[in-house]
């Protein structure tokens, strides 16, 4: 009996300790490339009777966020959302994650706006790659085939939008991609003046298709913006015939009115916007004046010049209305906006510059020190 009882403990034992095995993160990490890999050369389609009610991509990205997540544990799936390219997980964020969370994101206005933050995030890795002197062609041309995609993702879905006519939030969504395509553009040219390590020289191909796009956006915009007041235009017909049955005038000057203080509000968010971009500014040039890089210089160059671009947009937004050409008005104000919102980002990726290439600066003297004291340790141990 007693012995019967020993053995029981011993196997209860055995199985806590078994339980308590668990994988690394790096193993995980493995496990998970070795999957994918294997997933990537074999693939297989699997006839499901959820096939029904989901497409096959969705079903495929489903599958494969639980895989992760069974495989991990969700450890390696929370890691992947900070990979950049050329990182072993970067992979499961851009082939994985990303769709997932794209599964639920509906409607014209949030998809575009959920394709336009893919398509910044790929610059921003690339520009964070740069300031850790880790580019190379290879991650260039992958960073450029994502960005792409991501831009044209967004360019079909307000292309799209548009055939009805464009929402005033479409405008909006359009406004603020242009406004940060063009600030990246900025970003890289500056990036490409750097000093000459190798890495800026095989920037060409990447900084060309983002000005494309740069382009590419501001003509979007503008079709966005003629789109929405032609339609703006037409409601305001209908609702002018309606209304000459029933006290026209009146209503005429409650709508202009309205119109009024919703330009005014925007004005309003466009000067603070600046103001505060400018107070920023001051704060960051007289903390970085000593410690800044070139490339950082550089970047933080454009700022002032790109807010009084979004000042002088302003001002003429302000005049066309007071001569009553709403429409010049508004484009006007969106101008405005546009180079308020660039200037902003560009001041924000400036400082996010400097803060990387402290990192690799402080992780350089770092690996120096561990160098030195290894070799310290060695050559006593010689002795």
């Amino acid at each position: 009996m007693r012995h019967t009882t020993m053995k029981n403990n011993s196997l209860h034992q055995g199985a806590q300790k078994i339980r308590a095995i668990t994988l690394s993160p790096k193993e995980k990490a493995a496990v998970l490339a070795r999957l994918l890999e294997h997933v990537a050369q074999h693939p297989a389609r699997i006839v499901s009777p959820w096939r029904v009610y989901v497409s096959q991509f969705r079903f495929e990205v489903a599958m494969a966020t639980v895989l992760v997540m069974l495989v991990t544990g969700g450890s390696v799936a929370s890691a992947a959302k900070g990979a950049l390219p050329g990182d072993l997980l970067y992979p499961v964020k851009i082939s994985v994650l990303e769709p997932a969370q794209g599964l639920f994101v509906t409607g014209d206005v949030p998809r575009a706006h959920w394709a336009a933050l893919k398509t910044v995030r790929r610059l921003e890795e690339a520009e964070t790659l740069a300031a850790q002197g880790r580019l190379n062609p290879s991650v260039i041309e992958a960073v450029k085939n994502n960005f792409e995609k991501s831009a044209n993702e967004f360019n079909a879905i307000v292309e799209s939008a548009q055939t009805g006519g464009s929402s005033e939030q479409i405008v909006d969504a359009s406004v603020d991609f242009e406004a940060r395509v063009n600030a990246h553009a900025q970003i890289l040219s500056a990036v490409g003046q750097g000093p000459g390590d190798s890495q800026t020289d095989d920037l060409s191909s990447l900084r060309n298709s983002v000005e494309e796009n740069a382009h590419k956006a501001r003509e979007q915009r503008a079709s966005a913006t003629a789109r929405f007041l032609k339609r703006g235009e037409q409601e305001g017909y209908a609702s002018s015939t309606e209304s000459r049955r029933r006290e026209a005038s009146q209503t005429r000057s409650s709508e202009d009115d309205r119109t009024q203080a919703l330009f005014d509000d925007r004005v309003h968010a466009i000067e603070t916007m600046i103001t505060s971009t400018e107070g920023r500014l001051h704060d960051a040039t007289s903390s970085v004046s000593t410690t800044t890089s070139s490339v950082q210089e550089g970047i933080l160059r454009n700022v002032p010049e790109t807010l009084r671009a979004a000042e002088d947009a302003l001002k003429e937004a302000r005049q066309r209305q007071d001569s009553g050409d709403a429409d010049k008005a508004y484009s006007a104000l969106l101008d405005s906006e546009s180079a308020a919102k660039q200037a902003d980002t560009s001041l924000e990726q400036g400082l996010r510059w400097g803060k990387e290439k402290d990192k690799e600066k402080k992780e350089n003297e770092d690996s120096k020190q561990r160098s030195g004291d290894r070799q310290r340790f060695e050559g006593g141990e010689g002795d």
